[in-house]
């Protein structure tokens, strides 16, 4: 597994991101990393509504 291996998801407003095993739980929200004018843009999501739509080894 490499440094970079996380899940690609989509949130519960339909933007496309991807996670990364390495981050933790921030108050019980997961970081999705979302690209947004260009720009890599973190958030936070409850769990419960990420949809995984793919894998990132």
């Amino acid at each position: 597994m490499s440094v970079d291996s996380g899940y690609l998801v989509e949130t519960k407003t339909g933007k496309e991101g991807r996670t990364y095993h390495r981050e933790g739980l921030v108050n019980k929200k997961m970081v999705v990393h979302v690209e947004i004018n260009g720009k890599d843009v973190k958030i936070l999501c409850d769990p419960k509504t990420i949809k995984i739509i793919g894998f990132v080894d």
